[in-house]
């Protein structure tokens, strides 16, 4: 954006720019980056932002409150898909698959949904939980041995369009719990659309701008934050 900006200025071009969640954020945070940013903040042309919540949120950091748009992502779905025999992951025959896609960043919230599991393999005996996500694997594995549920949660790193489609296939329900922690938030959640397109219900957390993509007891349930009971 500020790159962008000086090279619009600079040949006399209009200035246009996507405020993406906690990205649009983070340039306020340290002095350096706010005085470089506020110029391309203030003098855009337009913003889009990819929720209220977002846009709300930058308007807050930047202690200006200037005219942002509101632009939903629409989920982009393959209009052809290569059918996989294989199962990408193996799991027990009658198992009911619990999937979440997502990264491991503590506002992510991926030890509640972990936490919850023994909960959730009392009620349910064949529940198992998939886990697709990038990152830093360890400290999930070691929480969800500590709880004992380390056997009912499947932890799958790189996964292809086609595999990821796959699983959400063959998935029962989609759930992920992200929350707010040191100006960090789920902006919207696109996931959330991706796994409404394959028609699966969803369990998400009142935080940030997901409440904007999940209509409580319509497409999912919205459930509050840290909160692995409700979860």
């Amino acid at each position: 954006a500020v790159i962008g900006f000086r090279i619009a200025r600079a040949r006399n071009l209009p200035f246009f720019f996507s405020a993406l969640g906690t990205y649009s954020v983070v340039p306020f945070m340290k002095r350096i980056d706010r005085q470089l940013f506020m110029p391309a903040y203030r003098g855009a042309l337009r913003i889009f932002a990819i929720s209220l919540f977002t846009a709300k949120a930058m308007q807050a950091a930047a202690r200006y409150k200037r005219p942002i748009e509101i632009v939903y992502v629409p989920v982009a779905m393959p209009v052809k898909y290569a059918s996989m025999n294989a199962s990408l992951v193996e799991l027990p025959q009658g198992a009911r698959m619990i999937l979440s896609v997502s990264s491991f960043k503590e506002r992510k919230g991926m030890e509640v949904l972990i936490k919850a599991m023994p909960t959730i393999v009392r009620n349910i005996p064949q529940a198992h939980l998939v886990i697709v996500a990038a990152g830093n694997a360890l400290p999930s594995r070691l929480l969800a041995e500590e709880c004992g549920v380390l056997n009912r949660v499947h932890f799958m790193e790189s996964v292809s369009a086609d595999g990821l489609f796959s699983l959400f296939e063959q998935s029962d329900v989609f759930v992920l719990t992200p929350r707010y922690t040191d100006d960090q938030f789920e902006g919207y959640g696109l996931v959330y659309g991706e796994a409404g397109w394959h028609k699966k219900p969803v369990v998400a957390s009142l935080s940030g701008g997901v409440p904007e993509a999940v209509t409580h007891g319509v497409t999912g349930l919205l459930v509050p934050e840290n909160d692995e009971a409700e979860t």
